[in-house]
């Protein structure tokens, strides 16, 4: 009986240890498989916002974001034809601060990153 009992209990860690090593390849492919996942676009501004300061036409747009993996969240800003000009990382903010960067930018308040 206590042969059977030993027997037992070394299968039950030998499919403990079986099953951490799966867990362990499975989270390494699905970090290959689903890396777009942890990079997120929240939303977009564009500037000289014509709804408040300016008379004059958009000039670019920014586009807020936040990176699941790092945990932070970012500005990126664009031309007007599409090309990115700067970026900016706001580590330990909020999303509505961030949110109120981008906000304060395309109202004239904030200059753009150079």
């Amino acid at each position: 009986m206590t042969d059977e009992i030993n027997i037992l209990k070394q299968n039950v860690l030998d499919l403990q240890g079986q099953l951490q090593a799966a867990y362990k390849r499975i989270k390494e492919l699905s970090d290959m498989v689903q890396p777009s996942y942890s990079y997120r676009e929240i939303s977009t501004y564009w500037g000289n916002d014509q709804t408040y300061y300016s008379d004059e036409p958009p000039t670019g747009y920014c586009k807020v974001w936040y990176n699941a993996k790092e945990e932070i969240f970012g500005i990126d800003w664009f031309n007007e034809d599409d090309q990115k000009i700067a970026s900016e990382e706001y580590p330990n903010k909020s999303m509505h601060f961030v949110e109120s960067a981008a906000e304060n930018w395309s109202h004239g308040v904030k200059p753009t990153p150079l």
